[in-house]
């Protein structure tokens, strides 16, 4: 009876700890590859962002963290609302890669208009609006695809490999575009403000989350193509 259990023991220690129809199915792939994108922008553009309003503008953590209340807001409403309806009616490529451009365009506003001494309602709000909206959309939609046909007792692997997509995109995004950020601010000391250099930091390190954004939404038109079927779209 030992060997038997022994046996089976070695048995199961051979199986894949993640079935290879999981990371072979194109939509699955293609959910995961966003995710990571997502995660890698997302996570940079809090931590610069965080940066900017505590050391640039000065506001306290209680006031930083209300000023990411329109982020909540436009989370909330797509993935609560919005984000169903759409993935019910349109290709999920389509609701996915809206979701990551509305990013990208949040961070591009950032872009084009934050300096140090840039107005909150005009330049963080409508941003911070945007992109909440986009990260709610485009979470809907990964977590449908990548979730879609799996079988009862793989559910907890599709769902690992999502969570782990989008923490291993936030490791590798928060070191990368901090990185191009430091370098950015020490290349502008010389001859700038502080608060100028800073920022042009900051800026470069968003304009990078904007690229890696737009790249998500290229995968998603080039990897997924599932047709989420209103009995398989979130209830809302």
């Amino acid at each position: 009876m030992l060997l038997a259990a022994f046996g089976l023991m070695e048995r199961r220690s051979r199986a894949p700890m993640v079935p290879p129809l999981l990371v072979r199915d194109r939509n699955r792939a293609g959910a995961n590859a966003v995710m990571l994108l997502l995660g890698a922008g997302m996570l940079a553009m809090f931590y610069l962002l965080t940066l900017y309003m505590q050391v640039v503008r000065g506001y306290s953590a209680v006031h930083t963290g209300l000023a990411y209340l329109p982020f909540v807001v436009g989370v909330g409403v797509a993935s609560g609302g919005l984000g169903p309806r759409l993935i019910a009616r349109l290709p999920a490529r389509i609701v996915i890669a809206a979701g990551m451009l509305l990013c990208a365009g949040g961070l591009a506003w950032y872009v084009a208009r934050l300096t140090p001494a840039s107005d909150y309602f005009a330049v963080m709000l409508p941003a911070m609006l945007a992109g909440g909206t986009g990260t709610g959309l485009t979470f809907v939609g990964l977590h449908v695809t990548g979730m879609r046909d799996v079988a009862p007792r793989d559910s907890g692997v599709a769902a690992g490999l999502l969570n782990t997509s989008v923490q291993v995109g936030s490791s590798l995004g928060l070191g990368a575009l901090a990185a191009i950020a430091s370098m950015v601010t020490r290349n502008r000391l010389e001859g700038h403000a502080v608060a100028a250099a800073l920022t042009d930091g900051y800026v470069a390190g968003l304009l990078a989350g904007a690229v890696l954004f737009t790249v998500g939404a290229v995968v998603a038109i080039c990897t997924v193509n599932a047709r989420i079927s209103p009995a398989e779209a979130p209830a809302r």
